[in-house]
């Protein structure tokens, strides 16, 4: 008895094979495009760490509080930029009303902000220990 296959096989469809992206890179091994503006908001979020680590010298402040301040402000401005402020239904609706590259737009900026928001978040966690 032969085994067959139940649907005829390609050379079409061996050769597209699906593409997953993750952290900046493609399973294919080609870099995506974007992956600057990530790396450009970590090195702000080191110079916005370094400004708060300078300010905490001179403001009657300790460095947990600009730290935090820092971090909060960074964080709550990635929740509200993309969007899990609002509930299940507004998302949904969100969801359905915007274009496929304005959503990738809004993560990709929410992505920015939580980026820069990483140095302080971890100048945070060493002042607190």
């Amino acid at each position: 008895m032969e085994k067959t296959e139940p649907y005829p096989r390609s050379s079409h469809h061996e050769k597209s094979l699906p593409v997953t992206h993750t952290a900046g890179f493609c399973y294919n091994g080609k870099k995506m495009k974007g992956v600057s503006a990530l790396k450009k908001a970590f090195a702000f979020g080191c110079i916005l760490a370094a400004a708060a680590y300078a300010a905490g010298f001179v403001l009657p402040f300790g460095f947990d509080g600009i730290f935090g301040a820092v971090t909060a402000v960074l964080i709550i401005t990635a929740i509200i930029v993309s969007g899990l402020a609002v509930s299940g239904a507004e998302q949904r609706a969100n969801y359905h009303s915007e274009t496929k590259e304005g959503r990738h737009a809004r993560l990709k900026m929410a992505a920015v902000f939580f980026c820069a928001a990483l140095p302080s978040a971890v100048c945070l966690l060493i002042t607190l220990l």
